[in-house]
């Protein structure tokens, strides 16, 4: 069955810090696996549902802590599987490339060494067996065996299938699954062992080509479409989720999710095929249950969604002079969002909260002498939620924070780069999403940077270090929506056992996973004109061009002539001061009218029947005759710049 989690992320903190799709969290929230770089012994599902060969493979150097296949020594000795080179063989079993392969020296102790496959599911098969290449060359008559063995119950006890005594391939070998039909922890298992030591000179055994064929039990396929693949960030997207059991069996339950990017806004959604609601929905997915999901039955939910970018922030250290520079940084999706250029620049001081854990601020922070009116620095925290991190730091009294995300899993980079994972955007190392923990507005920016990143800084916190943050501009991203449909009825490895190896799987591979990309294109300032063609990306909005519109006019009421005095320092004074107005109204036209395209300014210009240009030059004009004496044309300017401000303030209530 289908185990919601704690919040349904914790399980994956330690490489996303919650940033990741709802699915994915939930997918890993038992054993942390991986597939491997360069494949030795594959393990494909025919007609068996998800996942198929990328399940994957088998490492026997065990450098890599997600190996997917298990080496045991059951004897304890070091004679245990391995791969060709450990062997010192070319592959023999009549496969091409690498293959799982035995080759005991003649002289060597005793050997018992097992190699174990991950564990799957025949819960709703009719029929299922297992298939394989084998090259078996056995010279002690008799002494060694290799045993084939299945288990029912997840490797408690082992069922031998098939014993072979003397040499034999290579050959493509079948086995029958009929006895453990409706297990969902099936195991197999290739034993080769030796009693008695010192006769096995030439002997040795592969295995490669390993197949699980099934047939009968549910075959859940999911679909996902969208109703654009490009939008202006503002506009709305419809997406449609389907899952058809396509049978030949009913699926005692059925679970399907659509997964939406989390800095998108739900507006509305309908679910069809009377669901039944999950406890662990999140801001960025829609899970539901079916009870009894027949063959040829099918479930839809369709939803509409706001499409909004994520953040994009820059860090730069400038202090001290040996690590000055730019890093890459993400931002978040709680908390305020730095505009392009608008920067947050300070000391950078590392938080202390007193608790195991001392400078991860997940509790309240006791150096606030230290914080108030800096840069808080927080180390990766396992216990609490960035956005409980960041609030504790504005209670402290900091400026902005630096989260420091947790190191990535040994292998993530191995993950193909047609994967789901990559499909789907999902990284370790992403924009910090809310937790729903944290009630009330955070008021300072925060970013995250890498575990590297993170040491560096603070090492350097004593060396006086300094940094600036700045919003970068969004031109474009691209994001996905995916759906997901799982029954334990159908012949995939336990649920969710197979954890990260969910993100290796390429979605052509399975039906049970689909993905639709949608590019969002940046809109800064909502006018419906993107920024990667707008002149004006931060042209105002309606409400705030008003304002502008009333402070132009007011700076235009305040230009008056200057008369001289005849004394220097009377007539020094105001013509000082009549510069700095001057000034202030160049700015406060150069800032209303420098940039045209904004909807609602030109909306209000077009129905005020004002000329920009003229209202500009006369306004002007009014501040430039102010500064002469008695000029006739200043009051006649600046009536008609009024007049015409009047008319454009009007138009835009």
């Amino acid at each position: 069955m289908f185990c919601p989690l704690n919040g349904g992320l914790y399980n994956m903190q330690n490489y996303s810090s919650r940033s990741k799709p709802f699915l994915i969290s939930a997918l890993l929230s038992a054993v942390i696996l991986l597939s491997l770089p360069g494949r030795l012994l594959a393990i494909e599902f025919v007609g068996c549902g998800f996942p198929p060969y990328t399940f994957t493979d088998f490492n026997p150097s065990g450098s890599n802590p997600f190996d997917i296949w298990e080496v045991q020594s059951l004897v304890g000795g070091s004679q245990t599987w391995g791969n060709l080179a450990d062997c010192g063989l070319p592959n023999l079993t009549g496969g091409s490339g690498e293959a799982a392969c035995m080759n005991p020296p003649g002289t060597g102790p005793a050997y018992d060494t097992a190699l174990v496959s991950p564990e799957f599911n025949l819960k709703g098969a009719t029929s299922a067996s297992f298939k394989f290449r084998i090259r078996y060359l056995d010279v002690a008559f008799l002494l060694d065996r290799l045993t084939i063995e299945v288990s029912g119950n997840g490797g408690a006890t082992w069922d031998i299938v098939h014993t072979f005594h003397f040499s034999n391939g290579p050959v493509v070998f079948t086995e029958s699954l009929a006895p453990y039909l409706g297990s969902d922890s099936v195991k197999v298992r290739f034993r080769y062992y030796d009693p008695s030591p010192g006769n096995d000179v030439g002997g040795y055994v592969q295995i490669d080509d390993f197949q699980v064929i099934c047939s009968g039990g549910a075959d859940l396929s999911s679909s996902v479409t969208t109703s654009t693949s490009q939008v202006i960030e503002g506009q709305n997207i419809d997406v449609n989720s389907v899952m058809t059991n396509l049978g030949p069996m009913q699926a005692t339950t059925a679970m399907m999710a659509l997964g939406y990017p989390a800095s998108f806004g739900l507006l509305s959604h309908v679910v069809s095929g009377g669901a039944v609601a999950l406890p662990f929905l999140s801001s960025d997915n829609l899970a539901y249950q079916f009870a009894g999901f027949a063959a040829s039955q099918t479930a839809t939910i369709d939803a509409t969604v706001r499409a909004l970018t994520e953040p994009e922030v820059s860090l730069t250290v400038d202090a001290p002079a040996g690590i000055a520079g730019d890093y890459d940084a993400k931002g978040a999706l709680f908390g305020p969002r730095l505009k392009p250029g608008e920067k947050v620049s300070g000391t950078v001081k590392l938080v202390e909260d007193g608790v195991s854990d001392p400078n991860d601020g997940c509790s309240d922070i006791t150096n606030t002498a230290e914080i108030s009116g800096n840069i808080a620095l927080m180390l990766a925290a396992a216990s609490c939620d960035e956005d409980e991190q960041v609030k504790n730091a504005e209670k402290a009294g900091a400026k902005a924070a630096i989260i420091v995300a947790e190191s990535l899993p040994p292998g993530y980079p191995s993950l193909p780069p047609d994967s789901f994972a990559a499909l789907i955007g999902f990284t370790p190392y992403g924009v910090m999403k809310p937790s729903g923990s944290v009630t009330s507005a955070i008021t300072i920016p925060s970013i995250r940077v890498t575990a590297t990143t993170g040491n560096l800084l603070q090492l350097n916190v004593v060396n006086g270090l300094n940094v600036s943050i700045a919003g970068k501009r969004v031109l474009s991203q691209e994001f996905s929506f995916f759906s997901f449909s799982f029954s334990q009825d159908e012949f995939d490895p336990g649920f969710p056992s197979f954890g990260l190896q969910f993100l290796a799987v390429r979605p052509s591979e399975v039906n049970n996973l689909d993905h639709k990309l949608v590019t969002v294109l940046g809109d800064s300032d909502f006018d419906g004109s993107p920024d990667i063609s707008d002149q004006c990306p931060d042209d105002p909005s309606a409400a705030t061009l008003k304002d502008k519109v009333v402070a132009v006019s007011k700076l235009v009421k305040k230009v008056k002539p200057v008369k001289t005095t005849g004394k220097k320092k009377k007539d020094k004074k105001k013509k000082k001061a009549l510069k700095q107005n001057k000034k202030l109204l160049k700015e406060a036209l150069d800032q209303m009218v420098g940039c045209v395209d904004t909807v609602a300014f030109n909306i209000a210009v077009t129905s005020a029947s004002v000329d920009l240009g003229k209202l500009t030059s006369r306004a002007r004009k009014a501040g430039r005759k102010a500064t002469k004496t008695g000029s006739p044309k200043y009051k006649q300017n600046r009536k008609k710049a009024l007049r015409a401000l009047k008319k454009v303030k009007k138009a835009l209530l």
